[in-house]
């Protein structure tokens, strides 16, 4: 592996890393008027609409923090591949 393609490969990661943190504030910004929009709709006064909206919430919280768990476990993995290159305990060639 020659300089260019290490350059090459870490301005890839930082491509994939800025269209990630793209995806998931658009994906926030999506949920969060589903949201909005659901609390304007809905009838507080009605059981349904209530246990609907704990729902929705219950899940998407689970899944968020899901998500959350495994960017930190790809990040920290990526993370250990960088020092194993620069440590050269991965061959270059």
């Amino acid at each position: 592996m020659n300089k260019n393609s290490v350059q090459d490969t870490f301005k890839e990661m930082e491509r994939a890393e800025r269209n990630y943190k793209i995806a998931f504030y658009a994906a926030f910004v999506a949920e969060s008027l589903m949201l909005v929009t659901m609390m304007l709709l809905m009838n507080f006064k009605d059981k349904l609409h209530l246990l609907l909206l704990i729902g929705f919430v219950g899940s998407y919280t689970i899944i968020i923090f899901a998500l959350f768990v495994l960017g930190a476990h790809v990040s920290r993995v990526g993370q250990r591949i960088i020092r194993a290159i620069n440590l050269g305990l991965i061959d270059k060639d």
